[in-house]
């Protein structure tokens, strides 16, 4: 089985960084490598930090030419809602990228958004978890329970959003509230976690913290069906 994880980070400059984002970037690339995250392969994912959207868009590209039966896609950084085009995603000040420009990688996949949602209200819109290197051979019965949780799913397309629309994201030093929540919940479970079961730990604490400022969502389409993994036991 091909699987891909791509996590795309977008910082920002000057007044707009976000400090936290290669933190995130860091802690679900590490969580992904650990048992519960799956026992992914080093060369399985990639990471991405960049302020150039056409280094994305290649990368975008690139993911989709492989034909993977599946993909976890991750993004951290600045987003936006726009009532003509939906949620964006900013590379830099100007530049930025949907939901529709990411389409389809393969029959089976997750997307992760870590961003703010706020409305565009212009007429003219413009962790460390402490995980050691292993070796491929040192890897079993996780990676296999895991590879094998995505062959028994259905085809199926998960979106899930830091935020409700018209909403911010937010973030400490330690990375994006929403992410750090997803990981620690996923982390702190003892029992297999569906990316909607996770989703559904993780929303309360975000809530929680937030005192109902930010409020996670998600969307999935078909709606019946085993749902693909984010944690195993």
């Amino acid at each position: 089985m091909k699987i891909k994880a791509v996590l795309i980070g977008c910082a920002g400059e000057g007044d707009d960084y976000l400090p936290g984002v290669s933190k995130d970037i860091q802690g679900m690339y590490d969580y992904l490598l650990s048992d519960r995250g799956g026992q992914w392969k080093s060369n399985e994912i990639v990471k991405l930090e960049t302020k150039f959207k056409s280094r994305i868009e290649n990368l975008i590209n690139e993911i989709r030419s492989e034909e993977n039966d599946f993909v976890l896609f991750y993004f951290a950084g600045h987003g936006s809602y726009s009532h003509l085009l939906g949620r964006k995603f900013y590379v830099d000040d100007e530049d930025f990228f949907t939901q529709q420009d990411i389409g389809v990688f393969s029959e089976k996949q997750i997307c992760i958004f870590d961003t703010c949602a706020n409305f565009e209200r212009s007429i003219t819109e413009k962790f460390e978890f402490g995980v050691e290197s292993r070796t491929y051979d040192s890897m079993g019965y996780h990676r296999n329970k895991y590879l094998a949780w995505i062959n028994q799913c259905p085809s199926q397309k998960v979106s899930l959003y830091a935020c409700s629309e018209d909403e911010s994201s937010g973030e400490s030093e330690q990375g994006g509230d929403f992410t750090q929540a997803l990981i620690s919940s996923a982390i702190h479970s003892n029992e297999d976690l569906s990316i909607l079961e996770a989703f559904e730990l993780a929303k309360p604490k975000v809530v929680r913290s937030s005192q109902n400022e930010q409020n996670p969502a998600y969307n999935i389409r078909p709606r019946s069906g085993k749902k693909l993994p984010f944690s195993v036991a």
